[in-house]
């Protein structure tokens, strides 16, 4: 009965993440998000789509801090319909030094009590750096959308080469108490789609703090 519970609720939340993202004919590479905001299309792995869009300007290190002229972080989220929330538009982490920053913005497809980010951080060189996550209660009811803001501290990697984020939602507790946990296949997918080779050893993801 649970697993015919589950495949229900992943095929409504499917249907539903069709309507949030509705819009006029694009380019078979773009991707527009609910807030009309656009990324592209890097691959998919079953229900999950790989979605980059650019973040803010890289900070140039030295005696003064400043934004590079040319280079931005790479923000890549895993759009999963079937988790029952999904991201509305870009959304990653930001050097702010010496912490790293969340910018995640999402969308309830059903009620929702609490919801765990992670994102796994590479450097300019594609090299894996760290794994952060965030956990936050909410109560959000269908079509809700909310933003968190997690920081983090003391991450022992230095952020002065950092670029990019691979962030997905990786695990929902809905209002019955039913929680729903990433795929680690398509995690997997997307770590390869996105350096081409097997995920590192990410270990337990740094905690940081649940933001707004």
């Amino acid at each position: 009965m649970a697993d015919r519970r589950t495949r229900l609720h992943r095929t409504l939340f499917s249907a539903l993440f069709s309507f949030w993202i509705a819009a006029p004919a694009v380019a078979a590479q773009d991707f527009v998000f609910a807030a009309n905001q656009r990324g592209v299309e890097l691959g998919r792995s079953g229900s999950a789509i790989f979605v980059e869009a650019d973040g803010p300007r890289l900070f140039r290190t030295g005696p003064v801090i400043l934004e590079h002229p040319t280079l931005r972080n790479r923000w890549i989220i895993v759009q999963d319909s079937t988790m029952g929330v999904v991201f509305t538009g870009p959304s990653g982490v930001k050097i702010n030094p010496p912490d790293y920053d969340g910018d995640v913005n999402l969308v309830a497809l059903t009620g929702v009590v609490a919801i765990e980010v992670r994102a796994l951080l590479f450097n300019v060189w594609g090299d894996f750096t760290a794994h952060v996550g965030a956990t936050r209660l909410v109560a959000e009811q269908i079509g809700e959308t909310w933003t968190m803001d997690p920081r983090w501290s003391g991450v022992p990697t230095p952020g002065g080469d950092y670029r990019t984020s691979l962030m997905w939602v990786h695990r929902v507790m809905f209002r019955d108490e039913t929680v729903f946990v990433a795929d680690p296949a398509v995690i997997e997918a997307a770590v390869r789609r996105l350096t081409g080779a097997a995920v590192p050893d990410i270990g337990v993801p740094i905690p940081g703090s649940s933001g707004r």
